[in-house]
């Protein structure tokens, strides 16, 4: 049972501490902007630095990081540590529990503006990586109470690639900007693991399950071939990281977006990001179903309950290779809308943006109010309020500096909550760390500035 439960906590706890932090959406400076929205462009090129030049983590979703790790004497412990109780866990839990993982790392960056200093490009190559985990109150109530169950519908994905994309922004008519990101995708590690059923019954001194379900693998080992059968616990020996470092599969996505400039202080966006999909060669694509009553005797059972069910073994449940085909998946699609206020020449905004997730499993809706501050044309200073799923809310801030010699970038929501430990929030089910390093070059932009600016450059840009 472990196998089934820790890769989910692993994902968590190393990529998460989805991956686009939205609270740089209404941050004027950042390079981080056009990543949510194409249109969009920082005040000046740039470059970033290698590896450390643009890095975004995050987790969402409708779970509480409070339900899923604990401070257990000192040390930070997952749910099943026998030390907490089930109702420290399970009164925190919904129906179906789902949470969203994603990481991005920059690995190179560059921008520029053209010379009439309002059209802008930009090069970019990264490394991304998002999972996600969908689970019934169920399964949780099993792993921490030991009672018999009937388990239905949990599910795993995860998905690695890396994209090399080209983003050109330009102005079609006076106030109204396109902006067009082309991605080339290059698949590294696919993996879809869905527990169909998991029927758990006890008897004195002996536990049986009836378990059935697929899993679908993408840059997996080409020794399997179909109607292989191999165990559970054996599927980690045909991954090799010679395996997840080559291509697996290929696959193309485009971001679209525009900008619309009402008034000076009022500036409507949308955008429709990661419009795309991963094809998967059938050389490394294999699918896999199990379907297999199993028990066992070597377990402990007290009043007719598993006291420590997260150590059930199924091992030895068979896998039996039926498909090796070549496999398409779409990537996670966002949508974001948005309106931007401005106050006081351009010196304070206000900031609302709907964001739409559409993963594999299920789509995650957030509403964001922002009070966006830039005292000075290179400072800019934001603090956030996200709604996610009408269940959860989080706090966020972000900093931005771009004087002539530097740009800056950092923006957390775990500052304000209160933390189970090492910046964990207790209960929040949202969390990102974005942070970003990079040069400036080349000519400023001439989109949008103070009244000053504005009195300068009216009549060039309109």
């Amino acid at each position: 049972m472990k196998r089934l439960i820790l890769p989910f906590l692993f994902v968590m706890s190393v990529f998460g501490v989805s991956a686009q932090d939205l609270t740089a959406y209404f941050v004027e400076g950042s390079t981080f902007r056009s990543q949510l929205n194409p249109a969009f462009a920082p005040l000046r090129g740039y470059v970033d630095i290698p590896l450390v030049g643009s890095i975004q983590v995050g987790v969402s979703g409708n779970t509480p990081f409070g339900a899923l790790l604990f401070k257990n004497d000192g040390k930070l412990v997952a749910f099943t540590d026998k030390g907490i109780s089930a109702d420290a866990v399970l009164g925190r839990l919904g129906a179906v529990n789902d949470i969203s993982v994603g990481n991005r790392i920059g690995l190179v960056g560059f921008g520029k503006y053209a010379r009439n200093r309002i059209n802008f490009w930009s090069v970019d190559l990264g490394l991304n990586i998002d999972a996600e985990a969908n689970a019934p109150r169920e399964l949780f109530a099993f792993l921490k109470g030991g009672e018999a169950s009937d388990i239905r519908d949990a599910r795993m994905s995860l998905q690695s690639y890396v994209d090399a994309s080209f983003n050109y922004s330009f102005r079609l008519i006076p106030r109204l900007y396109i902006g067009v990101r082309a991605k080339v995708i290059v698949g590294m590690l696919g993996a879809d693991l869905a527990l169909d059923r998991f029927d758990v019954s006890i008897g004195s001194d002996r536990w049986y399950a009836a378990v059935a379900g697929s899993i679908e693998m993408n840059g997996i080992s080409e020794e399997l071939k179909t109607g292989d059968s191999i165990d559970f616990g054996q599927i980690g020996d045909y991954i090799d990281v010679a395996s997840i470092a080559k291509p697996s599969g290929y696959g193309g996505a485009i971001d679209i977006g525009a900008t619309y400039d009402v008034a000076n202080w009022l500036q409507l966006s949308a955008s429709v990001d990661n419009l795309g999909f991963v094809k998967w060669g059938n050389k490394s694509t294999r699918r896999f179903e199990f379907e297999q009553s199993v028990s066992s005797d070597d377990i402990s059972i007290v009043d007719g309950k598993v006291e420590f069910p997260e150590d059930i073994d199924l091992d030895n449940v068979k896998l039996t290779v039926v498909d090796g085909k070549a496999s398409t998946q779409r990537l996670a699609t966002r949508i974001n809308v948005g309106a931007d206020f401005e106050f006081l020449d351009h010196r304070l905004g206000v900031g609302v943006l709907y964001n739409a997730r559409i993963g594999a499993n299920k789509s995650y809706h957030t509403l964001m109010g922002s009070v966006n501050a830039h005292p000075l044309r290179w400072l800019g200073i934001t603090a956030a309020y996200s709604v996610i799923d009408n269940k959860a809310g989080a706090v966020s801030l972000a900093l931005n500096l771009c004087p002539s010699w530097i740009n800056f970038y950092i923006a957390t929501d775990v500052l304000l909550n209160k933390h189970i430990a090492y910046m964990i929030p207790d209960r929040g089910s949202k969390a990102n760390i974005t942070f970003g390093l990079a040069v400036p070059i080349g000519l400023r932009g001439a989109r949008r500035f103070t009244s000053q600016g504005i009195r300068r450059y009216l009549h060039y840009m309109y």
